[in-house]
């Protein structure tokens, strides 16, 4: 297999699209190599891995994602492509926040438009996917969800 691969997680608030979201990932040249649902059933397992891709943001971002990620199973796709790290960056958005994305993109188009405001007056905005932003953290994922390691 030739290519990069990589990964998206298709948030609660979007499952209800994700057939649309499967089109729009073919549509853009990208392979969908293979899809499951994930189910969340470890707790201390859905903290290590939203703290992984939640570092940075603050305790209350962390506790919501977990929390929404707790709702129903997710939707794990594995995606394979030339480039497809960056292609699929570009289809998803770059940032957190869809009202910050362009239009055409996965997270504008299937994200919340609207905050939840979470204690201390933090704002969240549901994205819709989730999606790694570097081949570091494709690394990571292909491991956690797929158990690919990368090749020497």
């Amino acid at each position: 297999m030739r290519g990069e691969l990589t990964v998206g997680l298709i948030r609660p608030e979007a499952v209800d699209h994700t057939d649309e979201i499967r089109t729009c990932i073919l549509n853009c040249g990208l392979i969908i190599y293979e899809a499951r649902l994930f189910e969340w059933t470890s707790l201390r397992k859905t903290e290590e891995y939203v703290g992984e891709f939640c570092y940075h943001q603050p305790e209350a971002i962390r506790a919501e994602t977990i929390r929404r990620f707790f709702k129903r199973r997710t939707p794990v796709l594995l995606i394979h492509g030339p480039d497809c790290i960056d292609k699929f960056l570009r289809l998803t958005g770059t940032c957190s926040n869809p009202n910050e994305c362009d239009c055409d993109t996965l997270r504008y188009r299937w994200g919340s438009h609207e905050p939840v405001e979470l204690e201390g007056g933090i704002k969240f905005w549901s994205n819709g996917i989730h999606r790694p932003s570097t081949p570091e953290e494709a690394t990571w994922d292909l491991a956690t969800f797929f158990g690919i390691e990368p090749r020497c």
